[in-house]
């Protein structure tokens, strides 16, 4: 309601009083118009609140998951060809420090017969075809110790071992993988037999070795159960991969849950 103004005011000539009276009455009405307008005003500003809010709570909720569909697509394309063996990785490194120590003496142009003696016999077995092919990749051509040769190997294996090292998860829902670590020395003695002097011999220790990581649910499988060599001690899994780990994942899918919801809300 408009409130009521008299028809003159006194001391005022007519043209004041008139003025006066308008703008009286359009300041009244601009009171009236001032609530409905405050009040639009704070519904407007609740819903950009609830909106930016509601905004946020979304690219959370996006962020989250994005984490968890990575976390999935990642352990998905780690999985590819089965890891070689633990036997298969020794007769690797055999067959490049036999390449080395022939090296040593590799100065012919043509192929050279050579005897070749694997020590010890009883448990050297499992890498003398290794050896063997890596003396022919420098021209020799191998052959039994008991050959009448001009040239002369004799590899003793010093040592042969598989450790595992740094056990963990490299993603949420990517499986556990190890770090292994397969060495092998071997000590070389190369002797040459040139005419009726004295043999020239050569003698040195080379050592070699491999590093790769592979799924923990493969060990047994890379494992020989007939080589103890073969085997390695697994370490014991630190505090992140038993506890933290699965407590941070809850966590994750929890929080998702949660923004999904105070959003439906």
């Amino acid at each position: 309601m408009l409130p009521s103004y008299p028809e003159s005011i006194p001391n005022l000539p007519n043209t004041y009083r008139n003025d006066l009276i308008r703008s009286l009455k359009v300041g009244a009405i601009l009171r009236t118009l001032v609530p409905p307008v405050e009040a639009a005003a704070r519904r407007a500003h609740r819903t950009y609140t609830k909106l930016k809010s509601e905004k946020t709570l979304r690219r959370l909720i996006l962020a989250v998951s994005s984490i968890l569909v990575l976390s999935v697509g990642f352990s998905q394309d780690d999985e590819g060809a089965p890891p070689t063996t633990n036997l298969e990785q020794m007769r690797t490194l055999a067959q490049r420090i036999a390449s080395r120590a022939a090296s040593v003496q590799s100065d012919a142009k043509d192929s050279v017969r050579a005897c070749v003696l694997v020590l010890p016999r009883e448990t050297s077995w499992y890498v003398e075809r290794a050896i063997w092919d890596g003396l022919k990749q420098q021209r020799f051509l191998p052959s039994g110790a008991d050959s009448n040769c001009i040239i002369r190997f004799e590899l003793g294996l010093s040592d042969a071992r598989v450790e595992y090292q740094n056990i963990r998860r490299e993603s949420f829902f990517g499986a556990k993988v190890v770090d292994r670590l397969v060495s092998l020395s071997l000590d070389a003695k190369m002797i040459m037999q040139r005419g009726e002097g004295d043999p020239r011999v050569s003698s040195l220790l080379l050592a070699d070795s491999i590093r790769d990581v592979i799924e923990l649910s493969d060990v047994q499988r890379v494992e020989n159960p007939a080589l103890p060599i073969t085997k390695g001690r697994l370490p014991d899994e630190g505090f992140f991969s038993n506890i933290a780990e699965p407590l941070v994942l809850i966590g994750s899918i929890a929080v998702a849950v949660l923004l999904l919801f105070s959003v439906r809300s």
